[in-house]
Protein backbone atom coordinates (compact mmCIF):
# COMPACT_ATOMS: atom_id res chain seq x y z
CA UNK A 1 0.00 0.00 0.00
CA UNK A 2 2.91 2.30 0.54
CA UNK A 3 3.88 2.37 -3.13
CA UNK A 4 0.41 3.51 -4.40
CA UNK A 5 0.25 6.10 -1.62
CA UNK A 6 3.66 7.41 -2.55
CA UNK A 7 2.72 7.53 -6.25
CA UNK A 8 -0.48 9.42 -5.43
CA UNK A 9 1.46 11.95 -3.34
CA UNK A 10 3.89 12.49 -6.21
CA UNK A 11 1.00 13.01 -8.66
CA UNK A 12 -0.67 15.45 -6.28
CA UNK A 13 2.60 17.34 -5.83
CA UNK A 14 3.19 17.59 -9.58
CA UNK A 15 -0.43 18.60 -10.16
CA UNK A 16 -0.09 21.43 -7.63
CA UNK A 17 3.27 22.55 -9.01
CA UNK A 18 2.11 22.73 -12.64
CA UNK A 19 -1.58 23.48 -12.15
CA UNK A 20 -1.57 26.58 -14.40
CA UNK A 21 -0.41 24.50 -17.37
CA UNK A 22 -3.85 22.87 -17.51
CA UNK A 23 -4.98 26.17 -19.01
CA UNK A 24 -4.63 26.27 -22.83
CA UNK A 25 -3.87 29.98 -22.99
CA UNK A 26 -1.17 29.76 -20.36
CA UNK A 27 0.44 26.73 -22.06
CA UNK A 28 0.76 28.63 -25.33
CA UNK A 29 2.08 31.73 -23.57
CA UNK A 30 4.49 29.61 -21.52
CA UNK A 31 6.07 27.94 -24.57
CA UNK A 32 6.34 31.20 -26.51
CA UNK A 33 8.02 32.93 -23.59
CA UNK A 34 10.43 30.03 -23.10
CA UNK A 35 11.66 30.26 -26.70
CA UNK A 36 11.90 34.06 -26.64
CA UNK A 37 13.63 34.29 -23.26
CA UNK A 38 16.12 31.57 -24.19
CA UNK A 39 17.09 33.73 -27.16
CA UNK A 40 17.59 36.69 -24.83
CA UNK A 41 19.95 34.66 -22.62
CA UNK A 42 21.88 33.44 -25.66
CA UNK A 43 22.48 37.08 -26.56
CA UNK A 44 23.22 38.19 -22.99
CA UNK A 45 25.85 35.48 -22.57
CA UNK A 46 27.50 36.34 -25.88
CA UNK A 47 27.38 40.06 -25.16
CA UNK A 48 29.40 39.81 -21.95
CA UNK A 49 32.07 37.81 -23.74
CA UNK A 50 32.07 40.21 -26.71
CA UNK A 51 32.52 43.32 -24.55
CA UNK A 52 35.36 41.81 -22.54
CA UNK A 53 37.03 40.49 -25.70
CA UNK A 54 36.83 43.91 -27.41
CA UNK A 55 37.93 46.00 -24.44
CA UNK A 56 39.43 43.85 -21.68
CA UNK A 57 37.76 46.29 -19.27
CA UNK A 58 35.92 45.07 -16.18
CA UNK A 59 34.33 48.49 -15.78
CA UNK A 60 32.86 48.44 -19.29
CA UNK A 61 31.17 45.11 -18.51
CA UNK A 62 29.22 46.90 -15.79
CA UNK A 63 28.70 49.98 -17.95
CA UNK A 64 27.06 48.03 -20.79
CA UNK A 65 24.66 46.34 -18.40
CA UNK A 66 23.90 49.68 -16.78
CA UNK A 67 23.11 51.23 -20.16
CA UNK A 68 20.81 48.30 -20.99
CA UNK A 69 18.81 48.66 -17.78
CA UNK A 70 18.82 52.45 -17.44
CA UNK A 71 15.78 53.03 -19.74
CA UNK A 72 13.67 50.96 -17.35
CA UNK A 73 14.26 53.59 -14.70
CA UNK A 74 12.77 56.30 -16.93
CA UNK A 75 10.01 54.45 -18.80
CA UNK A 76 8.75 51.55 -16.67
CA UNK A 77 6.18 53.67 -14.79
CA UNK A 78 4.73 54.75 -18.12
CA UNK A 79 4.88 51.13 -19.29
CA UNK A 80 2.88 49.95 -16.27
CA UNK A 81 0.27 52.69 -16.72
CA UNK A 82 -0.04 51.77 -20.41
CA UNK A 83 -0.64 48.14 -19.44
CA UNK A 84 -3.53 49.22 -17.17
CA UNK A 85 -5.19 51.17 -20.00
CA UNK A 86 -4.85 49.13 -23.20
CA UNK A 87 -5.07 45.54 -24.44
CA UNK A 88 -2.09 43.72 -22.97
CA UNK A 89 -2.03 41.17 -25.78
CA UNK A 90 -1.84 43.90 -28.44
CA UNK A 91 0.86 45.71 -26.51
CA UNK A 92 2.93 42.53 -26.19
CA UNK A 93 2.67 41.80 -29.94
CA UNK A 94 3.94 45.29 -30.78
CA UNK A 95 6.70 45.27 -28.15
CA UNK A 96 8.00 41.78 -28.96
CA UNK A 97 8.17 42.63 -32.67
CA UNK A 98 10.08 45.84 -31.92
CA UNK A 99 12.50 44.03 -29.61
CA UNK A 100 13.70 41.89 -32.55
CA UNK A 101 15.23 44.94 -34.28
CA UNK A 102 18.28 45.70 -32.02
CA UNK A 103 19.71 42.13 -32.03
CA UNK A 104 19.21 41.93 -35.80
CA UNK A 105 21.21 45.14 -36.22
CA UNK A 106 23.89 43.81 -33.88
CA UNK A 107 24.15 40.58 -35.89
CA UNK A 108 24.71 42.57 -39.09
CA UNK A 109 27.40 44.75 -37.47
CA UNK A 110 29.26 41.76 -36.02
CA UNK A 111 29.07 39.60 -39.13
CA UNK A 112 30.31 42.45 -41.35
CA UNK A 113 33.17 43.29 -38.97
CA UNK A 114 32.00 46.82 -38.12
CA UNK A 115 31.05 46.32 -34.48
CA UNK A 116 32.24 48.89 -31.93
CA UNK A 117 31.50 49.25 -28.22
CA UNK A 118 29.27 52.28 -28.74
CA UNK A 119 27.08 50.19 -31.07
CA UNK A 120 26.59 47.67 -28.27
CA UNK A 121 25.63 50.38 -25.80
CA UNK A 122 23.23 52.19 -28.13
CA UNK A 123 21.37 49.04 -29.16
CA UNK A 124 21.34 47.75 -25.57
CA UNK A 125 19.61 51.01 -24.56
CA UNK A 126 17.02 50.50 -27.32
CA UNK A 127 16.26 47.02 -26.04
CA UNK A 128 16.04 48.33 -22.48
CA UNK A 129 13.44 50.90 -23.51
CA UNK A 130 11.32 48.12 -24.99
CA UNK A 131 11.69 45.98 -21.87
CA UNK A 132 10.44 48.90 -19.74
CA UNK A 133 7.05 48.38 -21.41
CA UNK A 134 7.26 44.61 -21.88
CA UNK A 135 7.97 43.49 -18.30
CA UNK A 136 5.07 45.20 -16.46
CA UNK A 137 2.68 44.32 -19.30
CA UNK A 138 3.68 40.65 -19.24
CA UNK A 139 3.49 40.43 -15.43
CA UNK A 140 0.03 42.03 -15.31
CA UNK A 141 -1.20 39.85 -18.22
CA UNK A 142 -1.03 36.62 -16.22
CA UNK A 143 -4.31 37.08 -14.37
CA UNK A 144 -6.13 37.46 -17.69
CA UNK A 145 -4.77 34.08 -18.74
CA UNK A 146 -5.40 31.95 -15.64
CA UNK A 147 -7.80 33.80 -13.33
CA UNK A 148 -7.33 34.45 -9.63
CA UNK A 149 -7.29 30.84 -8.43
CA UNK A 150 -4.08 29.94 -10.27
CA UNK A 151 -2.43 33.36 -10.23
CA UNK A 152 0.26 32.61 -7.65
CA UNK A 153 1.16 29.34 -9.36
CA UNK A 154 1.33 31.11 -12.73
CA UNK A 155 3.65 33.77 -11.31
CA UNK A 156 6.01 31.11 -9.97
CA UNK A 157 5.91 29.09 -13.20
CA UNK A 158 6.53 32.30 -15.12
CA UNK A 159 9.73 32.61 -13.09
CA UNK A 160 10.75 29.10 -14.19
CA UNK A 161 10.65 30.33 -17.80
CA UNK A 162 13.20 33.01 -17.04
CA UNK A 163 15.37 30.61 -15.09
CA UNK A 164 14.98 27.64 -17.40
CA UNK A 165 16.19 29.87 -20.21
CA UNK A 166 19.13 30.90 -18.01
CA UNK A 167 20.06 27.23 -18.03
CA UNK A 168 19.51 26.59 -21.75
CA UNK A 169 20.58 29.93 -23.20
CA UNK A 170 24.17 30.12 -21.92
CA UNK A 171 24.85 26.48 -22.86
CA UNK A 172 23.57 27.11 -26.40
CA UNK A 173 25.50 30.38 -26.55
CA UNK A 174 28.74 28.69 -25.51
CA UNK A 175 28.32 26.15 -28.30
CA UNK A 176 27.36 28.76 -30.92
CA UNK A 177 30.23 31.05 -29.92
CA UNK A 178 32.75 28.21 -30.19
CA UNK A 179 31.46 26.74 -33.47
CA UNK A 180 29.85 29.59 -35.43
CA UNK A 181 30.48 32.95 -33.79
CA UNK A 182 29.00 35.69 -31.64
CA UNK A 183 27.01 37.27 -34.48
CA UNK A 184 24.93 34.11 -34.87
CA UNK A 185 23.93 34.36 -31.20
CA UNK A 186 22.35 37.74 -31.84
CA UNK A 187 20.64 36.43 -34.97
CA UNK A 188 19.07 33.56 -33.05
CA UNK A 189 17.71 36.00 -30.47
CA UNK A 190 16.16 38.22 -33.15
CA UNK A 191 14.23 35.25 -34.58
CA UNK A 192 13.18 33.93 -31.15
CA UNK A 193 10.95 36.94 -30.38
CA UNK A 194 8.46 35.85 -33.05
CA UNK A 195 7.73 32.58 -31.23
CA UNK A 196 5.90 34.58 -28.57
CA UNK A 197 4.27 36.83 -31.17
CA UNK A 198 2.83 33.73 -32.87
CA UNK A 199 1.62 32.39 -29.53
CA UNK A 200 -0.12 35.66 -28.65
CA UNK A 201 -2.19 35.46 -31.84
CA UNK A 202 -3.29 31.93 -30.86
CA UNK A 203 -4.74 32.92 -27.47
CA UNK A 204 -8.51 32.79 -26.95
CA UNK A 205 -9.40 35.84 -24.87
CA UNK A 206 -12.54 37.96 -24.44
CA UNK A 207 -12.54 41.36 -26.19
CA UNK A 208 -10.59 44.02 -24.34
CA UNK A 209 -12.60 46.80 -22.73
CA UNK A 210 -10.45 49.94 -22.62
CA UNK A 211 -10.26 51.78 -19.32
CA UNK A 212 -11.64 55.31 -19.33
CA UNK A 213 -9.72 57.87 -17.33
CA UNK A 214 -10.99 61.03 -15.70
CA UNK A 215 -7.50 62.16 -14.75
CA UNK A 216 -4.36 63.13 -16.63
CA UNK A 217 -2.09 60.42 -18.00
CA UNK A 218 0.69 61.59 -15.68
CA UNK A 219 -1.46 61.35 -12.54
CA UNK A 220 -2.65 57.93 -13.68
CA UNK A 221 0.94 56.75 -14.15
CA UNK A 222 1.98 58.06 -10.73
CA UNK A 223 -1.01 56.42 -9.01
CA UNK A 224 1.12 53.36 -8.21
CA UNK A 225 3.36 55.42 -5.93
CA UNK A 226 0.34 56.81 -4.11
CA UNK A 227 -0.91 53.26 -3.62
CA UNK A 228 2.37 52.29 -1.93
CA UNK A 229 1.71 54.77 0.86
CA UNK A 230 -1.39 52.70 1.70
CA UNK A 231 0.28 49.28 1.45
CA UNK A 232 3.35 49.05 3.66
CA UNK A 233 3.89 45.35 2.85
CA UNK A 234 4.31 45.98 -0.86
CA UNK A 235 6.44 49.06 -0.22
CA UNK A 236 8.71 47.09 2.13
CA UNK A 237 9.10 44.17 -0.26
CA UNK A 238 9.99 46.52 -3.11
CA UNK A 239 12.61 48.17 -0.88
CA UNK A 240 14.10 44.76 0.01
CA UNK A 241 14.19 43.83 -3.67
CA UNK A 242 16.14 46.99 -4.46
CA UNK A 243 18.75 46.12 -1.81
CA UNK A 244 19.17 42.58 -3.15
CA UNK A 245 19.61 43.88 -6.67
CA UNK A 246 22.11 46.63 -5.96
CA UNK A 247 24.42 44.64 -3.69
CA UNK A 248 23.67 41.04 -4.61
CA UNK A 249 23.77 40.87 -8.40
CA UNK A 250 27.40 41.97 -8.85
CA UNK A 251 28.50 38.37 -9.31
CA UNK A 252 26.59 38.08 -12.61
CA UNK A 253 28.38 41.10 -14.07
CA UNK A 254 31.77 39.66 -13.11
CA UNK A 255 31.31 36.08 -14.36
CA UNK A 256 33.33 36.74 -17.56
CA UNK A 257 36.20 38.03 -15.40
CA UNK A 258 36.04 35.02 -13.09
CA UNK A 259 35.87 32.63 -16.03
CA UNK A 260 38.82 34.09 -17.92
CA UNK A 261 41.16 35.48 -15.28
CA UNK A 262 40.48 33.36 -12.17
CA UNK A 263 39.32 29.96 -13.44
CA UNK A 264 41.15 30.18 -16.82
CA UNK A 265 38.17 28.81 -18.78
CA UNK A 266 37.28 29.00 -22.48
CA UNK A 267 33.88 29.83 -23.97
CA UNK A 268 32.43 26.42 -23.10
CA UNK A 269 33.47 26.72 -19.46
CA UNK A 270 31.97 30.18 -19.32
CA UNK A 271 28.73 28.77 -20.70
CA UNK A 272 28.75 26.03 -18.05
CA UNK A 273 29.04 28.60 -15.25
CA UNK A 274 26.15 30.66 -16.59
CA UNK A 275 24.05 27.53 -17.15
CA UNK A 276 24.73 26.32 -13.61
CA UNK A 277 23.41 29.63 -12.34
CA UNK A 278 20.27 29.02 -14.39
CA UNK A 279 19.87 25.45 -13.10
CA UNK A 280 19.87 26.67 -9.52
CA UNK A 281 17.48 29.49 -10.33
CA UNK A 282 15.10 27.08 -12.07
CA UNK A 283 15.13 24.81 -9.01
CA UNK A 284 14.30 27.79 -6.80
CA UNK A 285 11.39 28.86 -8.98
CA UNK A 286 9.96 25.32 -9.11
CA UNK A 287 10.16 25.05 -5.33
CA UNK A 288 8.16 28.27 -4.99
CA UNK A 289 5.55 26.91 -7.42
CA UNK A 290 5.13 23.76 -5.31
CA UNK A 291 4.84 25.50 -1.93
CA UNK A 292 1.47 25.04 -0.20
CA UNK A 293 -0.45 28.16 0.72
CA UNK A 294 0.16 27.47 4.42
CA UNK A 295 3.94 27.91 4.17
CA UNK A 296 5.52 30.67 6.27
CA UNK A 297 6.70 32.97 3.49
CA UNK A 298 8.50 35.21 5.98
CA UNK A 299 10.83 32.33 6.79
CA UNK A 300 11.07 31.46 3.10
CA UNK A 301 12.29 34.98 2.32
CA UNK A 302 14.89 34.87 5.11
CA UNK A 303 16.19 31.40 4.15
CA UNK A 304 16.46 32.38 0.49
CA UNK A 305 18.52 35.48 1.34
CA UNK A 306 20.80 33.52 3.69
CA UNK A 307 21.38 30.87 1.00
CA UNK A 308 22.21 33.56 -1.52
CA UNK A 309 24.72 35.35 0.72
CA UNK A 310 26.57 32.13 1.62
CA UNK A 311 26.66 31.12 -2.06
CA UNK A 312 28.25 34.45 -3.02
CA UNK A 313 31.22 33.71 -0.77
CA UNK A 314 31.65 30.28 -2.35
CA UNK A 315 31.51 31.84 -5.83
CA UNK A 316 34.36 34.17 -4.89
CA UNK A 317 36.47 31.43 -3.24
CA UNK A 318 36.04 28.56 -5.73
CA UNK A 319 39.28 27.74 -7.51
CA UNK A 320 38.12 25.61 -10.44
CA UNK A 321 35.19 24.99 -12.78
CA UNK A 322 32.97 22.52 -10.92
CA UNK A 323 33.13 24.03 -7.43
CA UNK A 324 32.41 27.38 -9.06
CA UNK A 325 29.50 25.87 -11.01
CA UNK A 326 28.03 24.43 -7.80
CA UNK A 327 28.33 27.81 -6.07
CA UNK A 328 26.76 29.58 -9.07
CA UNK A 329 23.83 27.13 -8.89
CA UNK A 330 23.35 27.84 -5.19
CA UNK A 331 23.44 31.60 -5.81
CA UNK A 332 20.87 31.28 -8.58
CA UNK A 333 18.64 29.18 -6.31
CA UNK A 334 18.75 31.66 -3.44
CA UNK A 335 18.19 34.86 -5.37
CA UNK A 336 15.38 33.55 -7.58
CA UNK A 337 13.65 31.89 -4.63
CA UNK A 338 13.61 35.35 -3.06
CA UNK A 339 12.48 37.19 -6.21
CA UNK A 340 9.70 34.67 -6.95
CA UNK A 341 8.44 34.73 -3.36
CA UNK A 342 8.50 38.53 -3.25
CA UNK A 343 6.72 38.75 -6.61
CA UNK A 344 3.92 36.42 -5.53
CA UNK A 345 3.46 38.33 -2.27
CA UNK A 346 3.31 41.65 -4.11
CA UNK A 347 0.89 40.54 -6.83
CA UNK A 348 -1.41 38.85 -4.33
CA UNK A 349 -1.47 42.00 -2.22
CA UNK A 350 -2.71 44.43 -4.89
CA UNK A 351 -5.95 44.87 -6.79
CA UNK A 352 -6.24 44.23 -10.53
CA UNK A 353 -6.68 47.80 -11.65
CA UNK A 354 -3.40 48.89 -10.07
CA UNK A 355 -1.37 45.76 -10.82
CA UNK A 356 0.18 47.06 -14.04
CA UNK A 357 1.41 50.21 -12.30
CA UNK A 358 2.83 48.25 -9.35
CA UNK A 359 4.62 45.94 -11.78
CA UNK A 360 5.88 49.10 -13.48
CA UNK A 361 7.43 50.16 -10.18
CA UNK A 362 8.88 46.64 -9.79
CA UNK A 363 10.45 47.09 -13.24
CA UNK A 364 11.61 50.59 -12.32
CA UNK A 365 13.42 49.17 -9.30
CA UNK A 366 15.19 46.66 -11.51
CA UNK A 367 16.00 49.48 -13.92
CA UNK A 368 17.52 51.51 -11.09
CA UNK A 369 19.27 48.77 -9.16
CA UNK A 370 20.82 46.96 -12.13
CA UNK A 371 22.72 50.00 -13.49
CA UNK A 372 23.75 51.05 -9.97
CA UNK A 373 24.89 47.55 -9.03
CA UNK A 374 26.61 46.98 -12.37
CA UNK A 375 28.54 50.25 -12.28
CA UNK A 376 29.45 49.71 -8.63
CA UNK A 377 30.63 46.15 -9.26
CA UNK A 378 32.66 47.11 -12.32
CA UNK A 379 34.30 50.06 -10.57
CA UNK A 380 35.15 48.19 -7.37
CA UNK A 381 36.41 45.15 -9.32
CA UNK A 382 38.77 47.39 -11.28
CA UNK A 383 40.24 48.47 -7.94
CA UNK A 384 39.99 45.40 -5.65
CA UNK A 385 39.47 42.54 -8.11
CA UNK A 386 36.43 40.43 -8.91
CA UNK A 387 36.68 38.05 -5.96
CA UNK A 388 36.84 40.68 -3.22
CA UNK A 389 34.08 42.66 -4.91
CA UNK A 390 31.73 39.67 -4.72
CA UNK A 391 32.66 39.09 -1.06
CA UNK A 392 31.90 42.71 -0.18
CA UNK A 393 28.61 42.45 -2.08
CA UNK A 394 27.62 39.45 0.02
CA UNK A 395 28.44 41.25 3.27
CA UNK A 396 26.49 44.36 2.30
CA UNK A 397 23.54 42.32 1.04
CA UNK A 398 23.37 40.24 4.20
CA UNK A 399 23.59 43.15 6.64
CA UNK A 400 21.08 45.28 4.77
CA UNK A 401 18.53 42.54 4.26
CA UNK A 402 18.62 41.29 7.83
CA UNK A 403 17.55 44.75 8.91
CA UNK A 404 14.83 44.91 6.28
CA UNK A 405 13.57 41.41 7.20
CA UNK A 406 13.24 42.44 10.85
CA UNK A 407 11.13 45.44 9.89
CA UNK A 408 8.78 43.25 7.81
CA UNK A 409 8.63 40.18 10.04
CA UNK A 410 5.10 40.83 11.34
CA UNK A 411 3.61 41.89 8.01
CA UNK A 412 4.60 39.38 5.35
CA UNK A 413 2.25 36.59 6.46
CA UNK A 414 -0.70 38.88 7.05
CA UNK A 415 -0.87 40.85 3.80
CA UNK A 416 -4.33 42.21 3.09
CA UNK A 417 -5.66 44.48 0.38
CA UNK A 418 -5.47 48.02 1.72
CA UNK A 419 -8.31 50.44 1.44
CA UNK A 420 -7.64 52.16 -1.87
CA UNK A 421 -8.12 55.88 -2.36
CA UNK A 422 -10.97 56.32 -4.82
CA UNK A 423 -9.01 59.04 -6.58
CA UNK A 424 -6.61 56.38 -7.85
CA UNK A 425 -9.36 55.30 -10.28
CA UNK A 426 -8.76 51.59 -9.74
CA UNK A 427 -11.47 49.64 -11.61
CA UNK A 428 -13.17 46.57 -10.10
CA UNK A 429 -11.30 43.27 -9.92
CA UNK A 430 -11.13 41.50 -13.26
CA UNK A 431 -13.50 38.55 -13.42
CA UNK A 432 -11.61 36.31 -15.78
CA UNK A 433 -11.52 32.98 -13.94
CA UNK A 434 -14.54 31.68 -15.83
CA UNK A 435 -13.11 32.62 -19.19
CA UNK A 436 -9.79 31.07 -18.16
CA UNK A 437 -11.51 27.82 -17.25
CA UNK A 438 -13.38 27.79 -20.56
CA UNK A 439 -10.04 28.19 -22.37
CA UNK A 440 -8.54 25.21 -20.53
CA UNK A 441 -8.46 21.90 -22.28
Amino acid sequence: MRSPDRARKVRDHLSRTFSSLRNRNFRIFFVGQLVSTTGVWIQRTAEGWLVYELTGSKMLLGTVMAVAFAPMFFFSTIGGATADRYSKRTLLVVIQSALAIPPLMMAVLILTGHIQVWHIMALAAMSGAGMAFEIPTRQAFLIELVGEDDLLNAIALNSTIFNGSRMLGPAIAGYLMATLGIGECYLVNAVSFFALVAGLFMLQLPPHQPQRLTESALRHALGGFKYLRQNSLVAGLLAMTAVVGVFGMAYQVLVPVLAKDIYHLDERGYGILMSANGVGALAGALLVASLPSSVDRRKAVFISILTFVVALFFVSLAGSLWPAAFAMAAAGFGVIFYFATANTLIQSSVTDGIRGRIMGIWTLIFGAMAPAGSLLAGSVAQWLGAQRTIQLSGIACGLSLIGAAIVLRRRIQHARHPRVDERLHVPPRIHCAASARSAAT
